[in-house]
């Protein structure tokens, strides 16, 4: 059952936030503040997901953890690096 609702949750996550972006370009609504929120959501999402595979599936922290850890961290100087010269997370 938790897995179910961990993969509904994930799918309906990641409509979201296509759905999101796509309504805001077809509506003519883009803002820099939306942008801005836009790449946070994707980080935030990117956080969950990874945490609610962890107890689905401990085998793949266990396996690929290390490559799990470098990519994070690579996003994270990545989003520090764009706040320290621009003032804003990266924008995708």
């Amino acid at each position: 059952m938790r897995r179910i609702l961990a993969a509904l949750v994930a799918l309906a996550a990641g409509l979201s936030n296509g759905v999101d972006g796509w309504l805001a370009r077809k509506l003519n609504v883009e803002s820099s503040l939306g942008a801005s929120l836009d790449s946070v959501a994707d980080i935030l999402l990117m956080i969950v997901m990874l945490y609610a595979i962890w107890p689905l599936h401990p085998e793949v922290y266990r396996d690929h953890g290390w490559a799990i850890f470098s990519v994070l961290i690579l996003l994270a100087l990545m989003h520090l690096a764009s706040l320290l010269r621009f003032g804003r997370v990266a924008s995708f």
